[in-house]
């Protein structure tokens, strides 16, 4: 083959220079991150802690949909079943403020969600990869997602001029590796190798980049070119949805109709998770179905889950279909299994090698500025400076930061954690039914359950004294004492003052939660020691069911448990279970039920007094200022209808006085009682208050 005649080394020379070095920077960053983002999903698995697996039951799946709306009615936004992929249970969503959960049904088809931290160390490689961490958007589109397009334009120019400068010595130079030459002509041998041996690989990523970029432009240009017959005949598009109603569950299409629906255009198609979408909005509901097909991964199908009528699919064989999901398949190369992937994270290595080395061959190239004296030694030329600056730094630069990211996955988000609480995190840990984290500054200690702040060491002396001591001081003998919740140990605290008590039983779900206030130092300091002392018994166990099978009478029963925010907490401030427990309440006997704020929460506060007494009980409500958080309420019940206020407290308190106890008893005219409904298992109208009052506080 011929060498270059002097005219097209002319033009295609700098062509090839130039394009290259005006692109190689953000080429660089890209493809580094590129090449991670093929193994997107396996680094967010790796990054992410680990959970206890909760696998798919297919037999459950209309039952775990059933009690996540209704306990979380939020998720009818969106809910995905994970069916086979790497999620460690059968059903997840995220809420409002961006917090995962988790959910799966246990052996009794009782549902048990978690919050959950997951730490997207593969999303950061993709989105790099997009946008070479360019921020910003222009109306829908990222800025970064658009300037790589106009850079992959640039970059298929200085292909092709590179083509055709170096393809004639292709024969003579393919292997040559001469490191014995210079310095410059290893660097340019390593160069022309890498180039050539990726160069179909390198089109294939430009050109595709390109219609990824400008997608609009080019699928409007499809369609124009595509007869309508051609164009995914027969999708139904996206109706107007109207106000939200509550989802229709009984039209519902579950996996199995909705596989089938995608396998009449792959009966081998095998879906690996099902994202339904705006399930409270029929018109506009979908299921997202995402699986595979043969060795490619990114096979897809939507419909509406209540009529199944069908939105787009890649799975058809159009001519439509199939171009504008080959440009998909072609970039992220997932159509031909393991060996492709691999194949292609190799070739994104080799192309971040490629920019470097063609820049350093560049800087080498470049000649140094001549001074008019002969004296004075020629100069680097500034531009020879900056470039490589440029490309040291981001080249390194954006190794060392991936890198820093791989090692420092959880710290991240430990620090993203930090930023949320304020305080330094100490202590976190996934539960099967919670997220636990606890910050300490200084003296104060917090907790938080699922972002939610439960008590302050600085002022929690407040909230556990008044919800403990009144009904200790008011009951004749306080020998048998039972503590629904109350995980902290700081209610079994309060108990424990009293010498007349003989047993404590305590009955609260989360092992891990009891087993953390009982071996911590700092917690046990503040509890203590309470949960480890002979006098008390642990049980973890769900409430309800647990008193079902209990037969032991109680002297005082201590109710603390989370704020009805949802169903299934809800469930546990009824009256079906208030009747529950007076039927365990010994004689002359008193009940206390945290009950949230009647100056926030009114509705929801009242609702509770109501269904006590609803449940055959007698009522005396009460709140205290508590500084974390503001004016807590309590309601004390009882068989009968005397509730003696306490003219003294025969234990040390810090708070707690006979006045401060008289002053709790009486309410000011903006936490007066309010005609609210009880709460019934078949309304759980508890709840409907609860978010009603606590999001005017919200906003």
């Amino acid at each position: 083959m011929k060498t270059p005649s002097p005219a097209t080394l002319k033009t295609q020379l700098p062509l090839h220079t130039w394009s290259g070095i005006l692109t190689s920077l953000l080429l660089l960053i890209c493809f580094l991150a590129g090449s991670l983002s093929v193994y997107r999903d396996t680094l967010n698995r790796w990054a992410t802690p680990p959970q206890i697996a909760h696998p798919y039951d297919p037999a459950q799946t209309a039952a775990l949909i059933r009690a996540t709306l209704v306990t979380h009615p939020e998720a009818a936004r969106e809910l995905t079943l994970h069916l086979h992929d790497h999620e460690s249970a059968p059903l997840s969503w995220t809420d409002a403020h961006q917090q995962k959960h988790h959910a799966w049904l246990d052996a009794d088809g009782q549902l048990h969600s978690r919050a959950v931290r997951d730490t997207p160390l593969g999303d950061l490689a993709n989105l790099l990869h997009q946008t070479a961490g360019i921020p910003g958007t222009l109306g829908h589109e990222d800025i970064g997602l658009l300037l790589m397009g106009l850079v992959a334009i640039l970059y298929t120019l200085a292909l092709s001029s590179g083509l055709i400068l170096y393809l004639p010595s292709l024969a003579a130079n393919f292997l040559a590796l001469r490191t014995d030459k210079s310095r410059r002509r290893a660097w340019l041998d390593s160069h022309n190798l890498l180039g050539i041996t990726s160069l179909p690989f390198h089109l294939i990523i430009a050109a595709t980049t390109v219609v990824f970029a400008f997608h609009d432009l080019i699928y409007d240009g499809m369609d124009t070119l595509l007869p309508e017959a051609q164009r995914m005949g027969g999708h139904a598009p996206a109706r107007p949805g109207g106000e939200p109603v509550p989802p229709d569950l009984t039209r519902l299409k579950l996996p199995e109709e909705l596989q089938t629906l995608a396998q009449k255009h792959r009966a081998d198609y095998r879906a690996d998770s099902i994202t339904y979408r705006n399930l409270d909005r029929p018109a506009l509901a979908s299921a997202y179905q995402r699986g595979s097909v043969g060795g490619m991964h990114s096979a897809i199908h939507i419909a509406n889950p209540y009529d199944g009528r069908e939105r787009y699919t890649n799975l058809a064989t159009d001519p439509y279909t199939t171009i504008s999901d080959g440009y998909f398949h072609l970039h992220i190369g997932d159509y031909g299994g393991s060996i492709v992937r691999a194949a292609y994270f190799l070739l994104g290595i080799m192309g971040t090698a490629l920019f470097y080395t063609g820049n350093l061959l560049w800087l080498d190239k470049r000649p140094p500025r001549r001074h008019k004296t002969a004296a004075t030694l020629p100069a680097p030329r500034q531009s020879a400076h900056i470039m490589a600056a440029l490309t040291l730094g981001i080249s390194w630069g954006c190794i060392a930061g991936i890198a820093a990211a791989f090692l420092a996955a959880n710290r991240i988000t430990a620090f993203a954690e930090q930023s949320y609480y304020g305080d330094p995190v100490v202590y976190e840990r996934h539960t099967p039914y919670q997220r636990l984290v606890i910050t300490r500054w200084k003296d104060d200690t917090r907790l938080y359950l699922n972002g939610n702040l439960q008590f302050s060491s600085r002022d929690e002396a407040r909230y556990h004294e008044a919800l403990v001591l009144p009904a200790m001081q008011m009951a004749r003998s306080p020998a048998r004492v039972l503590i629904l919740g109350g995980g902290d140990g700081l209610a079994a605290r309060e108990v424990l003052k009293y010498p007349q008590v003989q047993s404590i039983t305590l009955v609260d779900l989360d092992a891990e939660m009891t087993r953390t206030f009982a071996s911590s130092a700092t917690l046990t300091a503040l509890n203590n020691g309470a949960l480890n002392h002979p006098k008390l018994r642990v049980i973890n166990a769900d409430a309800a069911q647990w008193l079902e099978t209990d037969r032991g009478a109680y002297d005082v029963i201590i109710i603390d448990l989370p704020d009805p925010s949802n169903f299934s907490l809800g469930k546990l401030y009824s009256v079906p279970m208030y009747r529950l427990v007076a039927r365990h309440l010994a004689s002359g006997g008193y009940i206390v039920v945290q009950s949230t704020s009647p100056y926030f929460a009114p509705n929801a506060y009242w609702s509770v007094v109501a269904t006590l007494e609803a449940a055959g009980l007698y009522t005396a409500p009460y709140h205290v200022y508590v500084p974390s958080f503001g004016e807590w309420g309590f309601v004390l019940a009882g068989k009968r209808v005397a509730f003696p206020v306490p003219e003294r407290f025969d234990v040390p308190t810090r708070y707690l006085t006979a006045a401060t106890a008289a002053e709790m008893f009486r309410f000011p005219p903006d936490m007066a009682r309010r005609d609210v409904k009880p709460n019934y298992l078949n309304t759980q109208i508890l709840v409907h208050y609860f978010e009603e009052d606590w999001r005017d506080v919200q906003r």
